[in-house]
């Protein structure tokens, strides 16, 4: 294979593998962070701790997905894919 063809198998496999793996973590991650911050019985709990973990790991992933975009936009115009 050509560098130009290894780059472009390592765009689509970037792009769709961690895009996908973003969205159902900010999907699951979103789900959690409801339950451990909204409910009554984990809000005093060291489940509370967990709630703050699942909504920073759900900005991680959403900043993941701008980042992906952006790069999307910028390997299609120089890559005419």
């Amino acid at each position: 294979m050509s560098e130009d063809e290894l780059l472009r198998s390592r765009f689509w496999l970037v792009v769709f593998t961690g895009g996908l793996c973003a969205l159902f973590g900010i999907l699951a991650n979103g789900l959690l962070t409801r339950l451990f911050l909204s409910s009554p019985n984990f809000r005093f709990s060291p489940f509370f701790f967990l709630g703050f973990v699942a909504l920073f790991d759900t900005l991680l992933d959403a900043i993941y997905v701008f980042l992906l975009v952006s790069l999307f936009k910028n390997l299609k115009k120089n890559l005419d894919i």
